[in-house]
């Protein structure tokens, strides 16, 4: 239920983007996208970062068998979430017109102080989610997440309507943005509370503890909370530092202060996309990580090799074709084709990162999250160096090679750390030839249809219907050819959607054994 809702929601994510840069132009892409990193970080430390730790010690509670629910545990773990987010929130305040005046866009001061108000909801909605989670109970998350996200992207939506008709100023889909997410946020909340309040009545009557080790508590929130956080965050930090720096090194190639935003905003039009890709690539092949720490060293290697092999063969896949398929992509979904090669550079950024995101999985089911930390860390610094030496060079181009080249360091760093913990190489599960095989037959496929259309003569329609085809045919191509060449198993293919459909593909080539 998590991981199927963790897709929906990172789905609507990734496609809202679409409609609001239709709606807004890429000067209201850009504006947004200044301010969506933050608002991105807020949601992913009460899903994932702090829920965990709450979850983590309210584990540790059960099994000394103190009620999770007692008012004295409440209380003290929601008193030391308040303080870490409210710290959060203030530090945000204070340092929102430096970051402003780093990005070169003083309009932004006035949003980024309104976002410092989303960490003032972390405290309750992740206490509850953690809960429910150290009771293995995910409807609340679920729940509340799917809620929050629709609510969310309606909001995000109507307003770059009302720019669109006029209504509101271009530039103001920035506050627009953080007042969505303070009302998902607010609707995440009474959802929860609900839960909150259904589960402590069925608690019972069990005794709870008076102390608190408020080191240990302290430690796991800060710790095991934020490095929980960080698995999903490292395309964001990326983001954040194309915020502060792109727009300041195009000015100095010789761009204008508005022709820079506007330059950035059809730049982040590859973001969206990198996260489908991601999603793609990454979600279904964490569905076999939960379970890689096991005691059979046998067992170890097989759950590793069933995650890399999904994560691989899928963000291939992806990658190869998004590449293959920008210049219909960029007309369709933005409506016009501009920085198509600097997109096709970004898409990337796919493979490198599903990887990251896979291996760092593996490394903290492994206690060896403080590796990811630092890799995080380099690839951050990396990424803040490379967009310096290289946007006054190259412009966009430059701030693409960039995330790519940072993405393949911390996928590489990520790799080196399973080998040094674990003594495994993930990449060597992975045969050569089917994968290889699979995208060179799907770009030549992809291609052949190409060269027998025009369509750049489509309408927008007819456009759609053309890259839908290509998607859907052009995947079904790979996947089955994967399959001939037996690199997925059955077990990996259970982790597919229409997994009905590819057993039967797989009964096809090689019969029931």
């Amino acid at each position: 239920m998590l991981t199927l809702a963790g897709i929906i929601g990172k789905l609507l994510g990734a496609m809202y983007r679409i409609p609001l840069q239709n709606l807004t132009g890429d000067l209201g892409f850009y504006t947004y996208q200044q301010i969506y990193p933050i608002l991105a970080a807020a949601t992913i430390m009460s899903l994932y970062g702090f829920p965990a730790a709450v979850s983590r010690l309210s584990k540790e509670e059960m099994v000394k068998g103190n009620d999770i629910y007692h008012p004295h545990y409440i209380r003290s773990v929601f008193f030391m979430l308040f303080m870490i987010c409210g710290g959060f929130g203030v530090l945000l305040f204070a340092l929102a017109p430096f970051i402003a005046r780093l990005m070169q866009d003083e309009w932004m001061a006035f949003p980024l102080q309104l976002s410092a108000a989303l960490f003032l909801f972390l405290p309750f909605i992740s206490l509850v989610r953690g809960l429910s989670q150290a009771e293995l109970k995910a409807e609340a998350t679920a729940y509340s997440q799917l809620m929050e996200q629709v609510f969310r992207v309606a909001i995000i939506i109507f307003g770059s309507w009302l720019v669109f008709r006029g209504l509101l100023h271009v530039r103001s889909i920035a506050t627009v943005g953080v007042i969505a997410s303070m009302a998902g946020m607010t609707l995440s909340t009474i959802v929860l509370w609900f839960f909150f309040v259904r589960q402590k009545r069925s608690a019972g009557n069990i005794p709870g503890s008076s102390t608190i080790n408020w080191r240990t508590y302290l430690k796991t929130m800060l710790t095991f909370g934020l490095i929980a956080s960080l698995n999903h965050l490292s395309l964001i930090l990326l983001q954040f530092v194309d915020a502060l720096t792109l727009v300041p090194q195009l000015m100095k190639l010789g761009f204008t202060p508005l022709s820079a935003m506007e330059q950035k905003g059809i730049y982040d039009r590859g973001i969206p996309l990198i996260q489908i890709g991601v999603v793609l690539g990454s979600s279904f092949a964490l569905m076999f990580v939960p379970t890689v720490v096991e005691k059979h060293k046998r067992n170890q290697l097989k759950r590793i090799r069933d995650a890399f092999s999904v994560c691989i063969y899928l963000a291939l896949g992806a990658t190869a074709g998004l590449i293959v398929l920008f210049p219909e992509v960029n007309r369709l979904l933005f409506m016009d084709d501009q920085q198509t090669a600097v997109l096709q550079i970004l898409a990337l950024s796919i493979i490198f990162l599903s990887i990251s995101i896979t291996g760092s999985a593996i490394l903290l089911t492994s206690d060896y999250a403080s590796f990811t930390v630092v890799s995080l860390v380099v690839a951050v610094m990396l990424k803040w160096l490379l967009n310096v030496i290289l946007v006054p060079i190259w412009g966009t181009y430059g701030g693409a090679l960039a995330t790519a080249g940072s993405l393949f360091i911390l996928a590489a760093m990520i790799l080196y750390g399973i080998y040094k913990k674990l003594s495994i190489s993930p990449l060597s599960f992975i045969p050569f030839f089917p994968p290889a095989a699979a995208t060179s037959m799907m770009v030549i496929y992809l291609y052949a249809v190409k060269c027998c259309f025009q369509a750049e003569a489509f309408s927008r329609l007819h456009l759609l219907f053309y890259v839908s085809f290509l998607i859907v045919s052009g995947a079904f191509l790979y996947l089955t050819v994967l399959i001939r060449f037996d690199a997925l198993n059955k077990q990996q293919l259970l982790a597919l959607p229409l997994k009905r459909w590819w057993f039967s593909i797989y009964t096809f080539f090689h019969g029931k054994r």
